[in-house]
Formats: C-alpha cells, structure tokens, sequence
C-alpha cells in the first residue's frame, strides 16, 4: 500500500521562538495532491474529479467547458428470431441510476463506476458518462487514476476509459482490453491510436480483479505528418510499485487526422454518435469499462516523464520547490546557532 507518511519535515526557524512543522499529507490525501498538480498547469485542458453529492458537482468539467452527462443503451434481442413477434424478445435496459459514485484510492475522495447489463451484451447494454464537443489538440496528454476489474466482457475487443472519433481515426486514448493475456493476468490498460484497430500500444497487464489502483497516463503528439507519436506510464498505486514507461515514442499510423476535430467523448464508454453532428449529442454508450475511475484529466500539451513521474506520487512541483528551500534555509539557521 501507499506510505502512510510521504514527507515531513519539522525545522526551527529562531531558539525559541517559532517552529515552522511541515507534515506533509498521507496516503489518505493523494487524489487530491494529485488534482492539485493538475491545477497547476497552464496546459491543463479538462478535469473530472467525479467529486460532490450530486451530478452538479461530480460530472462537472472543473477545468474546461466538458461537462459529463449520464447517458444509456437498451437493446433489444430476439430470442426466437421473430423480428416481427415482440412477444418473446428480451429488453437489456441501461438506466441512468446504474451509474454509481464509491468510496475511491483514498478514504476522502469519490470514484465513478460505469454500469453494463450483462457481460455477453455489455458492448450494448449499459450506462456510463458522456461529453459532446471535445476538440482534440495536435499535442495531447491524458492521465487518470482506476481500478480495473477483471475483464469478462465477450462480444467487445476493447472497454474504453477516455475515447472520441471525430473522424475516421480512433482517439481511444485509454482503454482496458484482454489482448495477448498470460495464465495469471485478467486484463491490460492499453492504447489505441490511428487508421487502424491494430493500432494498440499495450501498457500493463494486471492479475488482481478489481484489487488495485493504477496511475495510468497516455501522450499523444500528433503533428509528425501521417502519424503521431504515442508514450504511456504506468504505476500500481496500490503495491506503491516503480513508475513504468512501457511504450516509448511508438508512431502509430493516422490515415484521417482527428486533430482539431471536435465530437463526443466516451468516460468510462464508448460515446456513440448514429446521426454523424458529432457535436449536440451522444446518443448512446457502449463497451463500458469494468472498474472505477478516481479522476481523469487532459492537457493541451506533451507532459515529460518527470512531470507524470511526479504526478504518480501526487506531488505538486511548485510546493515541493518551495519546502526544499525553507527546509534548507533552516537548517543553516540551525547550524549558524548551534556554532
């Protein structure tokens, strides 16, 4: 698990006078740490922090102008393949109540779960959170934090945890599949990017169902001609394991650029899009991620490894400057006493 104690540090400034105490937030404040990284960023583009008592406050963009909004599927199965007798067919009915808000990584902060009706039809059937008229940027960055269940899911190739198709290419920038798992493994947090479905940079496989947290970041550079630039980074929050970088500058081929393009955006699914406007509506959802999703956030920019690398830990790096200059101006006040 995660240290209970990341940092502390206590300094005396003056012989008795004033003692400036610097203990740094536990385990129990990382979502939050990590949020406020975000904030920090003048690249920051979108922030769902799936946090509040109601929808008012929990689907709110607290960056951006993407506010989420619970939207379902119902299908419709013939059972006796009679397409003109309703009488035998069964009604897989999403509802927007399926959707639930539980306890996330730390004991303060709120995690969103998807809903699908059953596995064999939960590329159909279900409900999650979507956003219409997301533009995307030539030069992308998207992080989250989750917690995946094992994924049982056997009609759909892949679950998506943040995804658009504006276009022709794919944008399914964070997904959870089961491609190329080994004897213990339940699933994989993977990519895909580009003209084709093969299109996939895989990040981690995970063995637990639904028993640990994942830091899970994907940037996307777009503007090399005919391709873009994929890396991923990875980090068990729950196991506090090191912080991987397990695709490194993959090109992946785009025959339709989706850059610049605006259109629906699928949290925790896949946002459909029948009628084509792309923009005043997700009409359905489909293919819903088996987990929970602690926070999701976007940049309109290209994070560096150290910069994600910090953010796994929830790290501001303003305030992390900030402390290491008092704390060393301290102790030479203390040294200059005590001689």
């Amino acid at each position: 698990m995660l240290s209970q104690v990341k940092l502390g540090h206590c300094l005396w400034a003056c012989a008795g006078a004033v003692f400036v105490c610097f203990a740094a937030s536990n385990a129990q404040a990382y979502v939050s740490e990590l949020e406020a990284a975000q904030q920090n960023d003048p690249r920051l583009y979108n922030q769902w922090k799936f946090e509040g008592n109601d929808d008012s406050a929990r689907l709110v963009d607290s960056k951006g102008s993407t506010d989420l909004v619970r939207t379902v599927r119902v299908v419709t199965i013939d059972d006796g393949g009679t397409p003109d007798d309703t009488s035998d067919d069964t009604i897989l009915e999403g509802l927007p109540g399926d959707i639930t808000f539980e306890t996330g990584i730390d004991a303060t902060s709120q995690a969103y779960r998807p809903s699908y009706v059953d596995e064999t039809q939960s590329s159909a059937a279900g409900a999650g959170l979507t956003g219409t008229n997301w533009t995307v940027p030539s030069r992308l960055t998207v992080e989250s934090v989750v917690r995946p269940d094992a994924r049982t899911q056997t009609i759909s190739d892949v679950s998506y945890i943040f995804q658009t198709r504006p276009g022709g290419d794919r944008g399914y920038f964070l997904i959870q599949d089961d491609e190329s798992l080994g004897r213990s493994d339940v699933g994989t947090l993977s990519t895909v990017f580009g003209s084709s479905f093969g299109n996939r940079a895989e990040s981690t496989k995970y063995t637990t169902d639904g028993g640990e947290w994942f830091y899970f970041a994907a940037t996307f550079d777009m503007t090399p001609s005919g391709s873009a630039l994929v890396n991923t980074y990875v980090k068990n929050l729950t196991t506090d394991g090191p912080f991987l970088h397990p695709v490194v500058d993959m090109a992946l081929s785009a025959g339709d650029a989706i850059e610049g393009l605006a259109g629906n955006i699928g949290v925790g699914d896949f946002a459909v899009d029948r009628n084509g406007d792309q923009t005043t509506g997700a009409e359905e959802v489909q293919e819903m991620f088996q987990g929970a999703i602690d926070n999701l956030a976007t940049y309109n920019g290209i994070l560096s490894f150290d910069q994600l690398e910090r953010h796994s830990r929830g790290v501001p790096e303003p305030a992390s400057i900030v402390l290491l200059t008092i704390s060393g101006l301290a102790l030479a006040l203390v040294r200059r006493r005590a001689a």
